[in-house]
């Protein structure tokens, strides 16, 4: 951390990272002498801090936006800028069999790397999501409005697929989000085989089976994120009542992310931000990326189309946005059928910030775009 605005100076576990002023910014030295990120147990610890003076830049949980408005109606030196995120809230689906993870590709050359030319690799599939028909079936199950209004409490909106709305140019407004429709989801599971078994679940609805494998499926999230938790709640409770047996597990930020990278989970709660202003999403969806420990095609998704489309769309001469529209268009469209994620919601992203910070302008793409020019106000 030499080249940045600040420099690293301290880290206390659980308690705040401290940095200085980098005087060799290529910018200038910022105003701002120091800079310290302090850990709050969870977001309502923040909110507190926030209230309590604590802190003079942050964001706040969906619930907690009236909470900050109502500070500010009331004469509290507080602002709030909301924006719509450049990222989305989705369920993660692992296609491939998490007890066997691998590498989306076939690493002729043994580097243990994605090589040039190196071709996909069929992946072991998972014993119950490797079946388009349950993903769908998830898909027409969420209660997309009751997760904005209710968990978010307001604070989203709805989208199609992989490309926020944000970039205008390439989003596929031709699609209409999924909307819950249980008696679609239930017949897509019957259509599929999948049948009523003798063993019930929480609900004591009969778990769905299928050759032998029941409907079971964990269902993780990081602990403490109170949106995610809910969202994890309200999900398990109407796929329970449909005959699936969700297992929620809310566990540790850093175990998730550890078990999302090695692929060793079947569901995840969680959610991708601060996005470029750029609809190439190879890193997500290309199997050159789904390399176990580090990939972040961690749902082990492959589609040939979605493939060649990423491909055609990085190669249009002078990057002509209505020539790249089509490609990432269509990956929409395979995506949105396909169902590797359930896309939840773009969040309604904020910046909270005391009155004595001044001179920041956050923006959809660049919160601290200009940080070496605020100033701290005595």
């Amino acid at each position: 951390m030499v080249s940045g605005p600040f420099t690293f100076v301290e880290h206390v576990a659980d308690d705040h990272v401290t940095l200085t002023a980098n005087p060799s910014f290529y910018g200038g030295k910022p105003n701002v002498d120091t800079w310290t990120y302090r850990v709050y147990a969870d977001q309502s610890a923040e909110l507190a801090g926030m209230l309590a003076g604590e802190v003079d830049y942050n964001s706040v949980g969906p619930q907690f936006v009236s909470v900050i408005e109502g500070q500010i109606a009331s004469g509290d030196d507080l602002n709030i800028q909301k924006f719509f995120s450049n990222g989305y809230t989705f369920i993660g689906y692992n296609l491939a069999n998490p007890a066997n993870p691998q590498n989306g590709w076939d690493d002729l050359d043994g580097d243990g790397k994605w090589t040039d030319g190196e071709p996909p690799l069929a992946q072991d599939p998972h014993p119950v999501l490797s079946d388009v028909a349950v993903r769908q079936a998830m898909a027409y199950s969420i209660d997309y409005t009751g997760i904005i209004n209710k968990v978010a409490f307001g604070q989203g909106g709805p989208t199609v697929a992989n490309v926020w709305p944000s970039i205008t140019w390439a989003y596929n407004n031709e699609i209409e989000p999924y909307a819950q429709d249980l008696e679609m989801a239930a017949q897509i599971l019957a259509d599929a085989g999948w049948v009523p078994g003798s063993a019930t679940n929480d609900a004591d609805v009969p778990i769905l089976e299928k050759d032998g494998v029941q409907l079971t499926l964990n269902l993780m999230t990081n602990a403490g994120n109170e949106t995610r938790e809910n969202i994890g709640v309200l999900t398990k409770d109407v796929l329970d009542g449909l005959g699936f047996n969700i297992q929620l597990d809310f566990i540790e930020f850093g175990t998730v992310v550890q078990k999302l990278l090695g692929q060793e989970f079947d569901m995840v709660i969680i959610g991708f931000g601060g996005g470029p202003p750029e609809p190439d999403d190879s890193s997500q969806f290309s199997y050159v990326n789904d390399e176990v420990g580090a990939g972040f095609n961690f749902v082990s998704y492959y589609n040939a189309t979605v493939e060649d489309n990423l491909a055609q769309g990085k190669s249009v001469p002078g990057c002509v946005e209505t020539e790249r529209a089509p490609f990432y268009q269509s990956n929409q469209a395979e995506i949105y059928n396909d169902v590797p994620y359930s896309f939840l919601y773009i969040p309604l992203a904020n910046t909270v910030w005391r009155d004595r910070l001044q001179g920041i302008e956050p923006n959809p793409w660049s919160l601290r775009y200009n940080i070496e020019q605020w100033s701290l106000e005595p």
